[in-house]
């Protein structure tokens, strides 16, 4: 049988894990969770920040590219951002890959590609569209492909600066 005192302790030392858990959970909430995507120290996520959004944002790159990159399967367009940072708008059609695993796949390495150039890169408003045959491209085709499309669109951004600052 548990002792008066012993129960006390007991009561003790779980209240103390309890404010250490209440403390972490302010703690995440206040550095990590209410800071708004896109904002910020940099994160690994594709928030808001980070995306073409609506049909505006989406008409902007279309109608107006100043850049653009063919590389096999796909076609990447680009113009100079509406607010400070890059953001990436994806268009994936069914037409051109049926299977939504294969969409997937060629959503899920663009936009990795897209946060490794990032820190390299000028304010961009960017569209990957993909194209006939891309359904047929395997991982490591599609990562190529699309990193060298936005190789040539930070390369055409880059050129075209430095002829505006000369």
């Amino acid at each position: 049988m548990v002792s008066e005192l012993g129960w006390r302790q007991n009561q003790a030392d779980s209240s103390s894990t309890d404010a250490e858990q209440k403390a972490a959970s302010v703690y995440l909430h206040n550095h990590l969770i209410s800071e708004p995507l896109g904002m910020g120290e940099p994160n690994h996520t594709f928030g808001r920040g980070k995306r073409l959004l609506n049909k505006h944002d989406y008409a902007h790159v279309f109608n107006q590219a100043q850049y653009k990159s063919s590389a096999g399967s796909f076609l990447l367009l680009a113009q100079p951002s509406l607010t400070s940072s890059s953001r990436l708008g994806l268009v994936v059609a069914k037409k051109h890959i049926k299977k939504a695993v294969g969409r997937n796949n060629v959503k899920r390495h663009a936009r990795e590609l897209f946060r490794q150039q990032k820190a390299s890169t000028l304010p961009l408003d960017m569209v990957l569209l993909s194209r006939t045959g891309a359904g047929q491209l395997d991982s490591s085709e599609i990562r190529q492909q699309l990193d060298r499309a936005f190789k040539k669109i930070i390369a055409q951004a880059s050129q075209s600066l430095n002829q505006h600052l000369e």
